[in-house]
């Protein structure tokens, strides 16, 4: 029975208000030949749906961790700034995002020249052909 409740709440039939308490949707918003058939999917579960559930319930989770740790940084920059701000120092303005590459492949300097190996008789930038170390 609880496999069949739980496919139940997967097929949005039931919603889990707290901790061993359903919410079901109303049978008059449901056709009844519409319900048989989620409670036929609902019953049996196939392989394919078992993963794709675990799979949700395996990125929720990561989901949850990675906002933890979002709002752990967010707090640890809150208090370095606070700090800062304690001891009369300036943090300057807030970083702007990096703006995302349109187009093509993306490269790391798109108008960077391409470095040329140095050759023995080459002028250096001092224009002295290499003698200023001399």
């Amino acid at each position: 029975m609880s496999r069949s409740l739980l496919g139940l709440a997967a097929e949005g039939y039931l919603e889990k208000v707290e901790t061993g308490k359903y919410k079901a949707t109303p049978f008059t918003e449901i056709p009844q030949a519409e319900f048989l058939k989620a409670l036929a999917r609902a019953s049996k579960m196939d392989s394919t749906r078992q993963r794709d559930l675990s799979e949700i319930a395996r990125l929720k989770q990561n989901n949850d961790v990675m906002r933890a740790k979002l709002l752990a940084a967010i707090a640890e920059r809150d208090h370095y700034l606070a700090a800062l701000k304690q001891h009369g120092i300036d943090a300057g303005p807030a970083p702007v995002p990096a703006a995302a590459p349109t187009g093509g492949a993306p490269s790391a300097m798109p108008n960077a020249p391409s470095p040329e190996p140095a050759t023995a008789g080459s002028p250096t930038p001092s224009g002295d052909g290499g003698a200023a170390g001399s």
